[in-house]
């Protein structure tokens, strides 16, 4: 069965599940029961985070609302690891000390 990261990261991490942050039906998620199934027997072995360098295209200024947009904003990453050797990495807004109390409960 092959594990896509959007579903590795929502079931693992506990970051939103899909009813609440979609509102998707009942059925949707009964369709989805699968991949918890799949993810049952795992556990977070480690969490990583860094942060990298988004580019714009070119430098975006002014509009009527805000400065300066700059270059690219600094977004958070975190990867996960399951100690069956799955891992897989997303924004992660919460940095190292939010990172770290997943660890035991995941």
């Amino acid at each position: 069965m092959q594990i896509h990261r959007r579903d590795f990261l929502e079931r693992t991490l506990g970051v939103c599940t899909a009813g609440a942050c979609l509102g998707l039906s009942t059925e949707l998620l009964a369709q989805n029961a699968d991949w918890k199934a799949a993810l049952t027997d795992h556990k977070l072995t480690a969490i990583e985070t860094a942060s990298v360098q988004m580019r714009y295209p070119r430098l975006v200024g002014k509009n009527s609302s805000k400065g300066m947009h700059g270059r690219g904003p600094n977004v958070g990453i975190c990867r996960v690891k399951t100690q069956y050797g799955v891992s897989g990495w997303g924004a992660f807004w919460g940095g190292q000390k939010a990172a770290k109390p997943l660890l035991d409960k995941y």
